[in-house]
């Protein structure tokens, strides 16, 4: 009854996923949303094979844990002096930590308050729990580490993580969470340039891989990097994503594709005007696998919207990416065919690939070489119907790169080709720009 049994036919339903024995080995502690939204923490007794009534960690908007996890990482805090649990951990749409030891708790909400605007986790301490070592991070600062010394409240610094993006050099991040008027949740941030070449600036949607991932509120280097070249770069945990609940997961409405559409909309209304105003005549998309997929289908689907995409490592036709010899297999691609279905007339209704001659807007195709989730050939095969569409369309190939994880290299120059991409085509300034050149 509790669903421990996985596979792609129930990844994304109501199961539970087991996390780690207490210290006697009498109860097993589990994230579950059986009969829930969203995943938390319960307790099962081995004795008596029966929940604890009087344990329960979770969060009413929040997954404690992904729900594509087999495995759940940090979620139990364990005190390694006692070896008894001493809190339960979050880290997906959201990251924070419920500690059981008032003390504990209370010395969290004081660092709270003190090194606001920035977040902070105990992470170690000492047995007596009069030191402890403290992570601080942030949507727009990468963080470190602090030693706090609970007795005498003070704080010293003992580590940062690249020092050397002050406050000054950095972008701000501000996030947001809120129901749409028709009662849809819409989540991410909005990273801001500090130096736009526009104002309002430009707008990049930056669309995360998936659609059963999510954004974290962490420091996105890659958004800074972006916001950099003055862009406005807005990451939207879109209905589909994951970590906002099995109702925000399951509430594409039967078409991903729109439903993502519909969201972005939303939001270039929204912040069309207001404190952190972006540009919305000038708006582009990119994204990694599903999320490179979205980017081409927001200019397909709305050319009057968005200027160009860039697509890196992009499934371009559905059908072709379920059934390709080439996909290796994993439990995430047993699970494309629950979340799509394998009709195959309603799949080529979503495909890029079958869109790409009425593609006029500018698209850069981007793909590891090395991609055994979405083989390369998907991406050539994305890339020779969009030059049908428009002569600035170009190819990027990534040597030795798989689906993620590539080398300081390659992303320092994926990142400098995206600079140009955007530069040459989503301003307009009346002038004629340069074809761009098919890059391998």
């Amino acid at each position: 009854p509790l669903g421990f049994t996985v596979g792609g036919d129930n990844l994304l339903g109501a199961r539970s996923v087991p996390l780690g024995f207490d210290v006697n080995g009498k109860v097993l502690f589990i994230a579950t949303n059986v009969g829930r939204n969203t995943f938390a923490v319960r307790a099962l007794d081995l004795t008596t094979g029966r929940l604890q009534s009087d344990f329960e960690v979770g969060h009413d908007r929040f997954d404690l844990i992904e729900p594509t996890a087999l495995t759940a990482g940090e979620v139990l805090r364990f005190d390694p002096h006692t070896r008894s649990l001493a809190g339960v951990s979050v880290s997906t749409a959201r990251r924070d930590t419920t500690w059981f030891d008032p003390g504990m708790k209370a010395l969290q909400e004081k660092l709270n308050q003190q090194l606001a605007p920035l977040r902070c986790e105990l992470r170690e301490w000492t047995a007596d729990r009069t030191r402890f070592l403290v992570e601080v991070w942030g949507p727009s600062a990468p963080g470190g580490f602090i030693v706090a010394d609970a007795a005498t409240g003070k704080l010293i610094r003992c580590g940062e993580r690249a020092p050397w993006l002050t406050e000054a050099k950095r972008n701000p991040t501000h996030e947001f969470d809120f129901l749409s008027a028709d009662g849809r949740r819409l989540a991410g941030s909005l990273t801001a340039p500090r130096t736009p070449r526009l104002n309002p600036p430009p707008v990049l949607v930056y669309f995360h891989d998936g659609p059963w991932f999510c954004d974290s509120p962490l420091f996105n280097r890659g958004a800074q990097t972006l916001a950099a070249l003055g862009f406005a770069v807005l990451q939207v945990n879109y209905r589909g994503s994951s970590g906002l609940g099995r109702t925000h997961l399951t509430a594409t409405e039967g078409s991903l594709d729109r439903a993502v559409l519909k969201d972005i909309q939303v939001l270039l209304l929204r912040f069309s005007g207001g404190q952190h105003a972006v540009n919305p005549k000038l708006v582009a998309t990119l994204g990694n696998g599903m999320g490179g997929y979205l980017a081409v289908r927001m200019a397909q689907l709305a050319p009057e919207t968005f200027r160009c995409a860039v697509a890196i490592n992009a499934p371009g036709d559905l059908e072709a990416w379920r059934t390709h010899p080439g996909t290796a297999p994993t439990i995430l691609a047993d699970l494309q065919k629950q979340v799509f279905g394998t009709d195959g007339a309603a799949l080529r209704a979503q495909s890029a690939v079958a869109a790409g001659a009425a593609t006029k807007a500018p698209v850069l195709v981007v793909h590891g070489t090395e991609n055994a989730y979405v083989p390369i050939a998907l991406g050539l095969e994305l890339y020779g119907a969009l030059t049908k569409g428009s002569e600035q369309t170009a190819f990027l190939a990534l040597p030795g790169e798989g689906h993620g994880g590539w080398s300081e290299k390659t992303t320092a120059k994926l990142f400098a080709e995206l600079g140009r991409f955007f530069n040459a085509t989503i301003y307009n300034y009346g002038e004629e720009v340069r074809k761009l050149e098919v890059l391998r």
